[in-house]
């Protein structure tokens, strides 16, 4: 399956985030053919590791509109998703959602070349990054900002190689797939301009589908903002928009963070 084919040799043992929500909306879709998913809500429990197989098992209600997804790796529950989904295809409206005012992605850097002209420890990170089967040409960031706003902006689309395995159907799944790709680097970029580093860990990751329509191989321009960095956890809220500006997906991620202690040097 698409979702499988995207497992790729990561650079961590812990499995992508976006992996599980994708696969965790397939497996109920799945079962369900025909239903039109429109709120998702995936709830972090354990670290899932990318060598081992997922168990997803799904309960929807007969005749409902409510289905919950529980994913296990090696009999751990790992993650819980709950859906709702309807027959109608009325998805929530977004025609107040504005979209910034940016260039088209062929305007900036990828996201390697950009890497290049940023410190060390942002570079390791951006590197990283650009190892995933997304093709990123960052835009702004709380660390090399375009404009007042704190906030981390983003195209993105998946890389050319990867397009032979994806199907027209799969345009929902790969918006799933891209919408946890840096969406803690507002938060995490806000730190490191205070000279503070943190590591995190996600705790639910919902989404509000607007658009029915996802093109899987197209450009997606990512904003993320975060609302609330307090109390050892933070809360981003980000819009996904088509190459038309139209808003089509909006994610809200919360998630802890713990400061990182460094040594002082001895003199």
């Amino acid at each position: 399956p698409f979702h499988r084919t995207l497992v790729i040799r990561l650079l961590w043992s812990v499995a992508y985030g976006g992996i599980l929500i994708a696969q965790a909306v397939e497996a109920l879709n799945a079962l369900n053919p025909g239903h039109t998913p429109h709120t998702i809500n995936y709830k972090f429990v354990a670290r899932a590791k990318t060598e081992d197989p997922l168990l997803f098992r799904v309960r929807a209600l007969a005749d409902g509109n409510i289905a919950s997804v529980f994913v296990y790796q090696n009999e751990i529950l790992v993650g819980i998703c709950h859906v709702r989904y309807d027959t109608k295809k009325e998805l929530l409206d977004s025609s107040l959602i504005r979209c910034p005012i940016y260039g088209p992605p062929n305007e900036y850097p990828t996201m390697e070349d950009a890497a290049h002209s940023r410190p060390r420890h942002v570079q390791e990170l951006m590197l990283a990054a650009s190892k995933y089967p997304i093709e990123g040409r960052p835009i702004e960031s709380p660390l090399f900002p375009l404009s007042k706003h704190t906030r981390y902006s983003i195209w993105m689309r998946i890389k050319p190689q990867f397009r032979d395995e994806i199907k027209p159907s799969d345009g929902l799944s790969v918006a799933l797939f891209m919408s946890d790709y840096g969406i803690q680097r507002v938060a995490i970029e806000t730190f490191m301009k205070n000279g503070i580093r943190v590591i995190t860990f996600s705790l639910h990751h919902s989404v509000w589908v607007h658009e029915q329509s996802i093109d899987p191989l197209g450009w997606y321009f990512f904003v993320s903002e975060c609302a609330v960095l307090s109390h050892g956890r933070f809360r981003i809220e980000m819009h996904l928009f088509d190459e038309l500006r139209k808003c089509v997906m909006t994610v809200v991620q919360e998630a802890l963070f713990q400061r990182v202690q460094t040594r002082s040097s001895k003199i």
